[in-house]
């Protein structure tokens, strides 16, 4: 890949009545993204030590925020389908460096400023509140602004669109008009300031302070907590067992390179049964060793939805032992802390609530051990993955569609999830409440009885009932909503790289020729990756609760003895 074009000198700053592009766009995108990285590390430091950090419940809302948060999305958005124009369809089809550092420089850029948006967002400094965004980000968006206003010093440069003369030169100077918009308007709304906090005190009813921490996210201080847990995961004096755990990750591993041979060997088979374009004396073939190694792939993978493949088993296998070895450990662990606590503090208690702390807590650890690494890791490292082999054997902008699709649902799935982490916490404490009232009334039957009370305790059972499933309707509501965000993005996805794949088989990209068999890759590979992918917001609620299930567990740990 050429950096600039026809083998142009990089440091020819003035041709041709104008800047040379190769210069300045590589240049500026630089000088950009060094200024706000480099001002955005020091502003960092300043508010880690300085700043007050705004509790969640005092930030306010506002749509200029929004809006920021938009514009500065648009941009990075036709930064990517600016480089992507330039391999397809603009001046001569080919990519050269300098529009690639243009464009990684330029998204680079505008998400530091994103970080920086919402640091300033959630923090303030002690100091005067000033009208405006800080000055970091109103010196990048004004750097950008002159960048945009300093090409029209080039409108004699016969390279630049100016002159339109074609259709190509016209998309790009629809693109300019976009960017000098978005950016304007950045500008604008950062002397105006809607993200900055104009107050980092206020007053806080009884009942936003009881609610606080039930909207908290759950992976706050996440690795206390999994500090915390470890101690009970990882079988401490006992070499078999830590052998154990060595040889599931190697078969971990090995998922996840059979993951990938899987479509290749697809490909291969129906390229065997298939003409070539390319050699029309090609004939067909009974390649019988594909088909064998393919169905043995098949068999250590699993065959379909819903079916375990020989290596998740031997490897769920191997795994009983030490699971049983976590859930004996903190049970252990559990049973003594209760006895050694006082006779008071066990009279105070509540048995029911008690008894559905110590189940879920149990349960909890071996969970998310599960989740996280046999589930979110391996389905994270096959996107990437993925990733890598479609830039490589295909086109980059197979890898860039895999990429931006999983990014999408990742994005998706985390942000409604920890939406809807209050509706779940809400559910759990409403869960906990209607099983106290049952037990504690069947633990006291005989007083009930005693004093009549028989059907104000029914009513007071079916009012808590009521609650929780008030609670729960809100929660599975939001789990429709979020079902069907996903849905849309794998949808999207796949079309974007179905078309694309299917337009690179008839007409070729640049020198990229593909074959039917590379479709069918394409298809098999999206597939697998979509198959544990749609569970991925399973599991990442089921790891919430389970965050949620050790945090009331460790509470319980933490009781002092008297």
């Amino acid at each position: 890949m050429l950096f600039c074009k026809n083998g142009t000198q990089w440091d020819h700053a003035w041709v041709n009545r104008g800047f040379d592009r190769c210069f300045y766009e590589s240049t500026t995108s630089t000088i950009l993204f060094l200024f706000i990285f480099i001002c955005g590390i020091i502003q960092s430091v300043l508010f880690s030590k300085y700043a007050i950090l705004i509790d969640a419940q005092r930030v306010s809302k506002s749509w200029g925020y929004t809006v920021q948060v938009l514009l500065t999305d648009l941009l990075i958005l036709e930064a990517l389908i600016h480089m992507i124009l330039y391999d397809v369809y603009l001046h001569d089809r080919h990519l050269l460096g300098y529009q690639v550092l243009q464009a990684c420089a330029l998204i680079a850029a505008c998400v530091t400023s994103l970080w920086l948006l919402a640091m300033e967002r959630r923090s303030m400094l002690p100091s005067i509140p000033t009208r405006g965004q800080g000055l970091v980000l109103l010196l990048f968006w004004g750097l950008l602004f002159v960048r945009e206003n300093l090409m029209f010093v080039s409108w004699e440069n016969p390279t630049w669109w100016w002159h339109l003369k074609d259709e190509k030169d016209r998309v790009e100077l629809g693109l300019f008009i976009l960017r000098y918009l978005t950016v304007f308007a950045l500008l604008v709304l950062g002397f105006i300031g809607p993200a900055v906090q104009r107050s980092a005190y206020g007053l806080i009813s009884d009942e936003e302070s009881g609610n606080r921490n039930r909207n908290q996210s759950t992976w706050r201080n996440v690795m206390t907590k999994m500090r915390m847990m470890l101690p009970y995961v990882w079988p401490k004096g006992n070499m078999f067992l830590q052998v154990t755990v060595f040889v599931c990750l190697i078969i971990l591993g090995l998922g996840r390179a059979v993951n990938v041979f899987v479509p290749i060997y697809s490909k291969d088979i129906v390229n065997s049964l298939t003409y070539s374009r390319v050699d029309p004396q090609q004939k067909l073939e009974f390649r019988w060793d594909y088909i064998m190694i393919f169905i043995a792939l098949t068999f250590l993978r699993g065959g379909g939805t819903g079916t375990t493949g020989f290596l998740n088993n031997f490897r769920t296998f191997l795994w009983i032992k030490v699971q049983q070895y976590t859930t004996l450990a903190i049970q252990l662990k559990l049973f003594s802390h209760l006895h050694s606590l006082s006779l008071r503090w066990h009279l105070g208690r509540k048995t029911g609530e008690v008894l559905r702390v110590i189940d879920r807590g149990t349960n909890s650890i071996n969970s998310l051990l599960g989740y996280l690494v046999f589930q979110i890791l391996p389905t994270i490292a096959d996107i990437l993955i993925a990733v890598v082999y479609f830039v490589t054997v295909f086109n980059y902008l197979f890898g860039l569609i895999v990429f931006v699709s999983m990014a999408l649902y990742l994005v998706a799935t985390i942000t409604v999830t920890e939406w809807r982490t209050k509706f779940r916490r809400q559910m759990n404490l409403k869960d906990n409440e209607a099983n106290t009232k049952a037990v504690d009334s069947l633990l006291n039957f005989e007083t009930v009885k005693y004093y009549e009370a028989s059907d104000w305790e029914r009513d007071r059972y079916h009012k808590a009932l009521l609650e929780y499933q008030k609670a729960e309707w809100s929660s599975n509501a939001s789990l429709n909503l979020l079902n069907f965000a996903q849905n849309i993005v794998n949808t999207a996805g796949l079309a974007a790289g179905s078309l694309l794949c299917a337009w690179t088989v008839v007409h070729g990209i640049n020198d990229l020729h593909l074959t039917v068999g590379d479709y069918v890759l394409f298809g098999t590979y999206i597939a697998q990756l979509y198959g544990p992918l749609n569970w991925l917001g399973t599991y990442y609620r089921m790891i919430q609760q389970s965050f949620i299930d050790m945090e009331n567990m460790f509470e319980l740990l933490e009781e002092e003895v008297e």
